[in-house]
């Protein structure tokens, strides 16, 4: 029942051509982004103990930087070049 549901507001959504397209991303794409992080902290703070041990531990902080730094920048790059 759901999946038709979700065929008929597509088919609505891309019926309507690309500016209908648009406004329904337009108003989607803000609850997702806020879904997304909502979702992130509760995982996070379901596991704060496991969270809390691994960055005490020296190595896995340094480890966890590193990560970070290149999912910021290095692995963008290599997407890019």
């Amino acid at each position: 029942m759901t999946g038709a549901i979700a065929t008929v507001f597509l088919f609505i959504v891309i019926s309507g051509g690309i500016r209908r397209i648009a406004k329904t991303a337009e108003l989607v794409v803000p609850f997702m982004t806020i879904g997304f992080v909502v979702l992130t902290l509760i995982i996070i703070v379901m596991n704060i103990r496991i969270v809390l041990r691994r960055l005490s531990d020296g190595h896995a902080s340094q480890r966890l930087l590193r990560f970070l730094l290149y999912t910021a920048f290095g692995y963008p790059y290599e997407r890019v070049v």
